[in-house]
């Protein structure tokens, strides 16, 4: 996804809900689905989906602050008080690790978070300027259940059926039918 969305399924949104981090540990976590989540593959399911899963992402520090979830300060305190405290909860991640000597954050998330991200039938959709909104405890459950979405299903006619685009311009055609869009014109 682009466009500053990325999606938490509503499996993991429901999982996340034991783990009592705080508003500096939520908003890095929020920042790293955003940046995987922005990654071609970084969800992936399917026969490949292990190989991702194993896979590490890097990302400097200051992509974190761009995103606006982290002080501007160059000092990385904000980022090591966030990881000690993710690193308290094992199962989020396989490995998660800040080098302040090179400003950079590595992380893998565990096999469970890529398992339960599969399923995107019912999903959270967030932006990555939520994240700057947590300031208590409670604020990322409450922030991810408000933006539950159900994953949106086209109806078919197998019989009729031609085309993705004729359905596209079908559908544009009675639009323009409408006295309100006529009136528009």
């Amino acid at each position: 996804m682009s466009n500053g969305k990325f999606r938490l399924s509503q499996s993991a949104v429901e999982w996340t809900k034991h783990f009592k981090l705080g508003p500096r540990a939520q908003k890095l976590f929020l920042a790293m689905v955003y940046e995987q989540d922005q990654e071609r593959e970084g969800w992936a399911t399917g026969g490949t989906w292990m190989e991702t899963a194993c896979r590490g992402f890097h990302r400097p520090l200051a992509k974190f602050r761009s995103l606006g979830c982290a002080p501007k300060a160059d000092n990385a305190r904000f980022f090591q008080r966030a990881v000690e405290e993710l690193e308290q909860v094992p199962e989020l991640f396989e490995h998660i690790a800040l080098d302040t000597k090179t400003s950079t954050l590595t992380w893998v998330f565990g096999l469970r978070l890529h398992g339960l991200m599969a399923d995107m039938q019912i999903y959270a959709l967030l932006s990555i300027a939520d994240a700057d909104q947590i300031s208590s405890t409670l604020d990322l459950p409450l922030l991810t259940q408000m933006t539950l979405h159900k994953k949106k299903k086209l109806r078919e006619c197998h019989e009729l059926c031609v085309s993705g685009l004729a359905h596209a311009g079908f559908r544009y055609s009675h639009a323009l039918k409408r006295s309100s869009n006529i009136m528009a014109k």
